[in-house]
């Protein structure tokens, strides 16, 4: 049982509204993509205008009360924006209102709420109930007397259907592996939409006791309830049936009919008691006349209230209209009573003569005027009001007769193709700075009504990623949409970028698309480390691989329960890492206390051979510590050869980029060795870092472009890379070995030696200087006395 905050034990409380966006990201490093929060609305029964809202998320064992001033009427969590979206009721003004408010998580799951839009005030007649963000398209719905649609989050909303008699949307279904949705009435009335389209199409009357669901393969089932049967009766809707049977008349509305030129045309609605009867939710219908004739409305506009006009509809022609006659037009005498009123008068020499019956017919003279008869005043005379007028003359007027009328959904014309990469995983991964491009592509499989754009694109979160879209289309109906998504700010999140085909039917399959972007760290990301050499999988394990020019051994056979050495010297190792472990053998260089603590086996650890160990080929080849009891061979250098060169390279699925600069590495070995320096070119932002005195290890970090390691010891090296945070979202990391082979003598003995054999050498050197003295030096007589006594 759990203890709601703020919830009296002594009141009662009705349970209002529970709410979830289904949502299915696949994400296996960061786990906050993947929260799923639910929000909870109860209300007090004392008291109807005290409510409680409640945020939660997986195991739902702690819930949070964000800090609302209004009355909420329902509440949803955005998981893109990390905000909350809810219809509110301002307890000052009364209006309904709904507002986007981001969340800061700083005192607790979503508290000191900051707007991220101005609140978007719904007019008075809309009563809202409730509201769904399709789970995978990311259109906003908000439903009641009403239904309102934004595509952007709730920034701005179009009106997409007005009911009527105290009818109500009550209930919405939705599915994330479709872009349709379904909207049920109080009075069991079906409607049908698809994500991006500004209209719904009623499809069907429901029975009492009846539900909606769909499938996980989009399928929709009406499921039904027998009470006098006692049976439950589950029918597989044909949605395309439906749409094709509907019928949508718009009663007492006449219009005029003015044709632009033979494949377009202009609709007038005339009209003396509403003016509301078409809106931009009709745009893309198809209008059939009781002639035959089909018109495809394009465009929706307003007129002027000062006429007796309200709306204007452009169109094409699908099937042209048949007029009823043809008048000439010398026999027609036209006289204006105000600027868009006429006097319409017959000739006596015509035959022909009007009627009660020509109401509401359009009288088109091509390229001098057109007028929608109103009033019948006799046979030779008749009013009407132009939408028309010219000074030029025709040869000919004709009459049309639309008759009845009604609106009707269009055959899908379009067909939407998304590049073939994208739409086999329509999932991006974006590291910080990485961009990533892809198209989609719509064609229209009958007429090309329209050389506009067909495709727009939406963005659920535009504080994330940057989105940038350049459209290519041509006129015979192919049009494709080349998105850049990237990702400059340092911010993990998702977002979705969505394509929607708005001027397709929803009996298309296919309307919208979606592509789910995830800025965080791609999971096939990682660094990797390039040998000097190449050495295929085979050779590795079982091979002798050699340099061809000097027939040198590329790779070393470590001995078994190799231990590395330490700073200390061969003879003390202390690192934990034990190398082609055999559990059946004992561990040498155990003399010492240090070196006796310090090992453990990782995969043959509990084993007593080394075949308990499982050791598999991967394993064999990894340079991961975490398999070093598996390692057996190692890459083998020289000691002429102890100068080695680095270089790094960045793997992401199939994709190879060298790592260069701005990036900044840093090398450390695992075992603790310290024999060992490295030196890279220095740059100028390297420079800089070297000087914060906030950074830690700031003087070991490396400009990857030119790195030598020189290695002064022998043995194993186990090396670890890592660039430094703040390039990647990633920690990108990577280990690599070397075994340096005829090494010189460890330290001390080197210098004995050295001194030794200096000793030696100079003393024999000495030696021999008296040596030569002695073979080539000539004996002389010393006299005795003066020589100048002698000379006397």
């Amino acid at each position: 049982m759990i203890t709601l905050p703020g919830i009296s034990s002594n009141e009662k409380y009705t349970f209002s509204e529970l709410s979830k966006r289904r949502m299915c990201r696949p994400d296996l490093r960061h786990k906050h993509v993947q929260d799923q929060r639910v929000s909870l609305v109860v209300t007090s029964v004392s008291n109807p205008q005290s409510q409680n809202v409640f945020l939660s998320q997986p195991p739902f064992i702690l819930w949070h009360t964000p800090v609302v001033d209004y009355n909420v009427i329902s509440l949803l969590y955005d998981n893109e924006k990390d905000a909350v979206i809810a219809i509110k009721t301002s307890k000052e003004t009364g209006y309904n209102s709904l507002s986007v408010t981001e969340c800061n998580h700083s005192m607790g799951i979503c508290s000191a709420q900051q707007t991220a839009y101005q609140s978007f005030t719904f007019p008075e007649t809309f009563q809202p109930h409730g509201m769904i963000l399709h789970p995978q398209h990311y259109a906003l719905y908000v439903y009641g007397s009403q239904v309102w649609l934004s595509l952007d989050g709730g920034n701005y909303f179009t009106q997409i259907i007005s009911l009527s008699d105290n009818e109500m949307i009550v209930s919405s279904i939705s599915n994330y592996y479709s872009d349709s949705i379904l909207f049920v009435s109080n009075k069991h009335r079906l409607f049908y939409g698809k994500a991006g389209l500004n209209r719904l199409t009623l499809i069907m009357q429901l029975v009492e006791h009846s539900s909606i669901v769909l499938d996980y393969l989009r399928n929709p089932y009406i499921v039904t309830w027998s009470s006098t049967q006692s049976q439950l009766q589950v029918t597989l809707m044909n949605v395309d049936a439906y749409i094709e049977q509907s019928h949508h008349p718009i009663m007492n509305t006449t219009l005029a009919f003015h044709p632009a030129n033979y494949k377009e045309v202009f609709l007038y609605n005339y009209d003396d008691k509403t003016r509301t009867t078409f809106n931009k939710g009709n745009v893309w219908q198809i209008i059939i006349f009781g002639n035959g004739g089909k018109i495809l409305i394009v465009s929706v506009e307003n007129v002027s209230p000062n006429s007796v006009f309200t709306t204007r509809l452009r169109g094409f022609v699908l099937t042209p209209l048949k007029y009823e006659k043809r008048i000439t037009m010398n026999n027609i005498i036209m006289v204006p009573i105000t600027s868009a009123k006429y006097n319409i008068l017959f000739t006596n020499d015509t035959e022909f003569t009007w009627s009660n019956d020509d109401i509401g017919k359009t009288l088109v003279c091509p390229g001098c005027c057109t007028i929608l008869i109103t009033t019948f005043m006799n046979t030779s005379h008749v009013q009407g009001y132009s939408v028309y007028w010219s000074q030029s003359r025709s040869k000919h007027c004709y009459l049309y007769n639309l008759g009845d009328w009604y609106l009707s959904e269009e055959e899908c014309q379009h067909i939407m193709i998304p590049d073939k990469v994208i739409s086999t995983n329509p999932v991006v991964y974006l590291d910080h700075g990485d961009q990533r491009t892809f198209s989609v592509s719509a064609i229209r499989k009958g007429q090309v009504h329209s050389t506009t754009k067909s495709l727009s694109v939406m963005v659920s979160n535009t504080k994330l990623i940057t989105v940038v879209s350049r459209t290519v289309h041509d006129y015979n109906g192919y049009e494709t949409v080349h998105i850049t998504v990237s990702n400059i700010m340092y911010i993990t999140g998702t977002s979705t970028v969505t394509v929607y085909l708005y001027q397709s039917s929803p009996r298309c399959q296919q309307t919208s698309f979606t592509v789910t972007v995830l800025c965080t760290c791609p999971p096939t990301k990682r660094l990797a480390f390039v040998y000097p050499f190449h050495i295929s999988k085979e050779d590795y394990l079982h091979g002798n691989p050699v340099i061809p020019e000097t027939n040198r051994k590329l790779l070393y056979d470590l001995e078994v329960n190799y231990r590395p050495p330490s700073k200390y010297g061969i003879a003390i190792p202390t690192s934990e890492n034990v190398y082609n472990v055999d559990p059946s053998q004992a561990i040498p260089r155990n003399a010492y206390r240090i070196s006796k603590v310090s090992w453990k086996y990782k995969q043959c650890a509990g084993k007593s051979s080394k075949d308990e160990c499982l050791c598999t080929d991967e394993m064999k080849l990894s340079n991961l510590a975490s398999y070093s009891d598996c390692k057996q061979r190692v890459y083998r250098v020289r000691q002429s050869e102890s100068m080695l060169k680095l270089k790094f390279k960045i793997l992401d699925d199939d994709k190879e980029i060298i790592l260069t600069e701005p990036h900044v590495i840093f090398i450390e070995e695992i075992n603790g060795r310290q024999d060992f320096f490295t030196k890279s070119k220095a740059t100028n932002s390297l420079n800089k870092m070297m000087k914060n005195q906030r950074l830690v290890n700031r003087t070991e970090y490396l400009n990857p472009t030119q790195i030598t390691i020189i290695m002064e010891g022998s043995g194993l090296y186990h090396f670890k890379a890592t660039i430094m945070k703040g390039f990647s979202y990633c920690q990108l990391e990577d280990e690599f070995q070397v075994f340096l082979d005829g090494a010189v003598l460890p330290y001390p003995l080197q210098m004995i030696v050295i001194i030794t054999m200096s000793v030696v050498i100079g003393g024999a050197l000495f030696v021999i200087y008296l040596w030569y003295l002695h073979n080539h030096h000539t004996h002389r007589v010393r006299k005795i006395g003066s020589r100048c006594q002698e000379i006397k």
